[in-house]
């Protein structure tokens, strides 16, 4: 069975490392828009002003994670318990048309990481998103349609914890 305190600690192990890219990326940014070879040759000439407008992307970006993280980092044990309905932290077990079964975690932020536990895949979403919306407040053996690119596919819930 997939353990969520397992499943978070691989999440945040994910974020950590691509955070530290982040940041690093965020400073080369800054590092190339105060550049002496990043000053205007001409009234024409935009490089400095591009790399600035990167830099301070990068840097957005890079915040924005470390409050995921911080927010991740925070979540007390308590709130991993299993639930019977579909809710923040629940971990869904779902089979896809009858053949792909797939392990989604509901967090409140970063949704679309994937990692693997050593067994199975499990993929992060947020209540938000359109598979979190469909899954919200559902509960074991429910099943659902969502449409995927130009056609509906079929998710039965399987299991919850």
């Amino acid at each position: 069975m997939v353990k969520k305190e397992k499943i978070l600690k691989l999440v945040l192990q994910y974020l950590d490392e691509k955070y530290e890219v982040l940041k690093r990326s965020a400073m080369d940014a800054k590092d190339a828009a105060t550049n002496e070879e990043s000053k205007a040759e001409n009234k024409y000439d935009t490089r400095g002003l591009e790399a600035s407008y990167l830099a301070g992307a990068q840097a957005k970006r890079t915040e924005e994670l470390k409050e995921s993280i911080f927010l991740l980092k925070k979540i007390k044990p308590e709130l991993l318990v299993p639930k019977e309905n579909i809710s923040l932290y629940s971990l869904v077990h779902v089979q896809i048309e009858d053949e792909i079964e797939k392990f989604f975690f509901v967090l409140p932020v970063q949704g679309g990481v994937s990692v693997n536990d050593g067994k199975n895949d499990v993929h992060t979403i947020t209540l938000s998103s359109p598979l979190g919306k469909l899954l919200y407040n559902k509960q074991e053996g429910d099943d659902f349609e969502m449409k995927v690119g130009s056609e509906f596919k079929y998710y039965e819930i399987l299991n919850i914890s």
